[in-house]
């Protein structure tokens, strides 16, 4: 009966599975999806374990639109996320986005915009896990960036980002954050197939709600590294990075680390596409800031993370390919702040975590295109996450495995 009144929840799934005409609405696109799947633990926690269905349904606009040298994108979307059984987690969200990129002559080209995107958060790396009831991150970002060279063999960049991130959990609030940072580099092509280049950055940022000493904690980052990218041959390509970081945090040490990525993609004369990285850094960046075009709005974090990913991609067919992805994430915390349980002049009382966790996921979906316009994917992950005693507090040792099917049609 839970199946069948959440599949009367979600009527989208009539419209997905039909045939649809392509029709020309450049520079207008339009879309909607419809995703179906289970979480065996959707608080990720081996105390509170609790499986639920959840259906989200999601409509998109965008445009893409060319003016004389500039472009303009902007795009919407809106989901309704609902469950079988935790109906007080049931959610409304949203992602906003708009873009202007610019360009003169003399090589001189930037860009800058905005966007805003609000989402269930996923339990299970911060905060009180206590709370099983509705919890919706907030991310705000607006950008702006310059680069001269364009297609030249050097080139320079420059850009600035601010950045905030909000919870409407209360709970959570000790890990909202408000950030701004500026970055800047160049780069030179040695050949069209190889590249060398220099980068940096800058960010300053506060907790707004974790007060020290009068005032909000803050903290301070300078990034600095060089990178490469190469063309080995037609069918596989190379980039990696390697740099310095040095981070402040008001009532923590400091902390200093080598910070880097390599990335591998192999197309071998095959069906396969094989893709291998490794990163460390504070954030969960792609951390190669080679080009400007790649600057996030990644917020700061208070471990320095060591990852791992394979994803192998085979096309079965022209419609259908299967899909492989493993991930590893090795986390390593140095006096991170946590909640104690207790509170003092009406504040909680926040206590030094250190130490180490790892968490494991593995995920295999088969995509489907029977059309121009349509998609439907089918897959299944599990995750792990391990923990050693101190840094339970911030995230205890749980096992997840999902089930899912989605269908999408993109009218363009």
């Amino acid at each position: 009966m839970k199946m069948k009144s959440l599949a009367s929840c979600s009527p989208m799934l009539l419209c997905l599975v039909a045939g649809a005409a392509h029709a020309g609405l450049e520079p207008f696109s339009f879309g909607a999806s419809e995703l179906l799947q289970h979480q065996s633990n959707v608080f990720h926690s081996d105390v509170d374990r609790k499986g639920d269905w959840l259906s989200t349904t999601e409509l998109q606009a965008a445009v893409d639109q060319v003016i004389s040298r500039e472009r303009l994108l902007a795009g919407a979307k809106v989901d309704l996320n609902k469950y079988a059984d935790l109906h007080n987690r049931d959610s409304i969200g949203y992602s906003v986005n708009g873009e202007l990129d610019w360009s003169t002559i003399g090589d001189l080209a930037g860009a800058f915009g905005a966007d805003s995107r609000r989402h269930q958060y996923l339990y299970g790396l911060e905060g009180d896990r206590s709370s099983n009831t509705r919890n919706l991150q907030t991310d705000n970002h607006a950008f702006a960036r310059v680069q001269l060279g364009g297609m030249a063999r050097w080139s320079i960049f420059a850009g600035a980002d601010a950045s905030q991130r909000r919870y409407s959990d209360p709970q959570f609030d000790l890990n909202e954050i408000k950030q701004w940072s500026a970055s800047g580099g160049t780069s030179y092509q040695t050949s069209p197939d190889l590249a060398f280049g220099l980068h940096g950055r800058y960010t300053h940022g506060t907790y707004p709600h974790i007060v020290l000493g009068g005032s909000q904690e803050a903290f301070t980052t300078r990034a600095a590294g060089v990178n490469t990218r190469l063309t080995a041959t037609g069918n596989s390509s190379f980039d990696g990075s390697v740099g310095y970081t040095d981070q402040q945090t008001d009532g923590q040490p400091a902390q200093h680390f080598i910070n880097g990525g390599l990335n591998w993609r192999w197309a071998p004369p095959s069906h396969f596409i094989f893709t291998l990285g490794v990163l460390r850094d504070s954030n969960n960046s792609s951390g190669l800031e080679a080009s400007i075009v790649n600057a996030n709005n990644s917020v700061a974090s208070r471990s320095v993370n060591t990852s791992a990913h394979l994803d192998v991609n085979y096309e079965l067919t022209a419609k259908v390919n299967i899909d492989l992805l493993s991930q590893y994430i090795h986390r390593r915390y140095s006096n991170a702040l946590v909640p104690s349980g207790f509170s003092s002049g009406g504040s909680p009382v926040l206590i030094p975590v250190s130490g180490v966790s790892d968490t494991v996921r593995f995920t295999l979906s088969a995509h489907y295109a029977p059309t121009r316009t349509t998609t439907v994917t089918c897959g299944f992950a599990r995750e792990f996450h391990t923990a050693d005693e101190q840094t339970r507090l911030i995230a205890g040792p749980y096992t997840d495995n999902t089930a899912m099917c989605s269908a999408a049609i993109e009218f363009k």
